[in-house]
């Protein structure tokens, strides 16, 4: 809710006074960013993508991938969100570079540009970065992220005209969901 928002919003700006006086610069680009997050989640896109592009400046300054990764992977969220495809597939395939990201990132990175691809029409890369991403559920061995993975895999399929794709990917994603306890 609003209220536990702002809560949250007003510790994590008190956590930089004190991080600011300590010249940490990795702990300032992440409060930035989570703090973006935070006002992405209020509905502020403005100032998150003011802060996650200070977070990720500092990121680029120090050299650190860890910080960088995230950075781009969330201006490239805020931009498919106000319809910024192009500029979103720069981020996430930028972000998608960076060496060493989790499987945890690279798979959001993944659905992101599978979503901006399939938002310009996409559907061919839209398809490869979703099945990239069901092959990685199906080698987690998570059936519920493989059932996810199949489910979401079904909507540019259909898009694309692939039904007969659409519809065995819906019944493997119902399968696999059997299974789910």
């Amino acid at each position: 809710d609003q209220g536990k928002l702002e809560e949250a919003r007003a510790a994590y700006e008190r956590q930089l006074e004190s991080i600011l006086s300590s010249g940490d610069r990795k702990a300032e680009a992440l409060n930035l960013r989570m703090t973006a997050i935070l006002y992405r989640q209020m509905g502020d896109q403005a100032r998150a993508t003011g802060l996650v592009t200070k977070s990720l400046s500092i990121a680029l300054d120090l050299k650190d991938p860890a910080l960088e990764a995230p950075a781009l992977y969330i201006l490239g969220v805020l931009e498919d969100g106000q319809k910024l495809d192009e500029s979103a597939l720069e981020h996430f395939n930028a972000a998608l570079q960076m060496p060493g990201i989790s499987s945890m990132m690279r798979g959001q990175i993944l659905q992101g540009l599978a979503t901006a691809h399939c938002n310009l029409g996409h559907f061919g890369p839209c398809i490869e970065f979703n099945r990239q991403q069901l092959d990685m559920a199906i080698a987690s061995g998570n059936q519920f992220q493989i059932a996810w993975g199949y489910f979401k895999l079904a909507y540019p399929q259909t898009l694309s005209g692939d039904r007969l794709g659409a519809y065995e990917s819906t019944l493997k994603a119902l399968a696999y969901l059997r299974g789910v306890d």
